[in-house]
């Protein structure tokens, strides 16, 4: 339940609009040809170079003085885009521990974006129950605004190591979506 809690305030920080500390954020630059084709971000995950005009800020996910995991945002400005990447300091490695973390991701995400009176008005989720996760998991949501009709695009990646990884990108275009989705793709564990 605490997955689903922590997720959830991420989620709404960001549906709210609410400005994310930009302390210690490390910015993309225009594109340079001698550009690595994978960087290593607050020694967390590698990925492919930030998009253009994003950077990148951290949280520690905290219960008290016990650490629980660590929240990337990966950011351009006051845009309503976004990726976030957690990463889970709790080690979760048998079948049925990956079906429940996974599960809570989702449903985490999911009724952060209801509560906020959102509509899902289309949505890919794959087979959770029997996955064997030997690859990454993607679920795509499509919500609502109540107030124009306008659309709110979620996608939802989950990948384990000993770790649970997910990468959630919120977006309000489909280039915007198109972008990030791609470079969320690109995520793996350090």
């Amino acid at each position: 339940m605490r997955r689903i809690g922590l997720i959830s305030m991420s989620v709404i920080l960001v549906v709210s609009g609410v400005a994310i500390s930009q302390d210690g954020k490390t910015k993309s630059g225009p594109k340079s040809k001698a550009e690595p084709k994978r960087i290593t971000i607050e020694d967390l995950v590698t990925a492919a170079p930030l998009p253009e005009d994003y950077a990148i800020s951290r949280k520690d996910i905290k219960d008290g003085d016990k650490l629980l995991g660590h929240k990337l945002f990966l950011t351009n400005g006051d845009a309503v885009s976004k990726a976030i990447v957690t990463v889970e300091t709790k080690k979760i490695t048998k079948r049925e521990e990956k079906v429940a973390a996974t599960k809570g991701y989702i449903n985490g995400l999911a009724r952060t974006f209801q509560d906020a009176g959102l509509k899902l008005v289309d949505k890919t989720i794959p087979e959770i129950d029997k996955n064997e996760f030997s690859k990454r998991v993607t679920v795509d949501l499509v919500y609502e605004k109540p107030d124009d009709g306008s659309k709110l695009y979620l996608q939802i990646q989950v990948f384990f190591t000993d770790l649970g990884y997910n990468v959630a990108v919120i977006s309000d275009t489909k280039e915007d979506h198109d972008v990030l989705t791609k470079w969320a793709s690109s995520v793996k564990a350090k």
